[in-house]
């Protein structure tokens, strides 16, 4: 599933794909985004997300990605981006303090910092709602 901005694709949980051999060990052009959709958040403290799928997205272009883009993403699982809640969790730091929205240009515009200096090729975004 191509978007018309970008060339990312939709993989399932259960095809490997190295993304250090995939997209080269300085990669500062590409991402992949772990999707966590379907379940919902526990509560504070100790947040969790339970149940749901997991798919991954690859061959998101840093460079391209914007609201525009994820939305994309989101209606291609079928979610209505309009009652679809969206968090990054970059760092896989814990829930209670690395929740990030995706919800405004400046979030994205974070979140995009956050993997091109921390040069992270997978990067975790839950959702909830819809």
């Amino acid at each position: 599933m191509a978007s018309e901005s970008s060339l990312w694709v939709v993989r399932n949980t259960s095809d490997y794909l190295d993304l250090y051999d995939t997209y080269g060990w300085d990669n500062k052009n590409y991402f992949t985004m772990m999707l966590h959709h379907g379940g919902n958040f526990e509560y504070y403290p100790n947040r969790d997300y339970d149940g749901g799928k997991i798919d991954y997205i690859d061959f998101i272009e840093v460079e391209t990605f914007s609201p525009k883009v994820f939305q994309s993403i989101l209606t291609s699982f079928g979610y209505d981006v309009e009652t679809t809640y969206a968090y990054s969790l970059v760092s896989f730091s814990p829930l209670d303090v690395g929740l990030n929205k995706l919800a405004y240009w400046n979030d994205f515009i974070n979140f995009v910092k956050k993997v091109k200096t921390e040069g992270f090729f997978l990067c975790s975004t839950s959702l909830f709602g819809a």
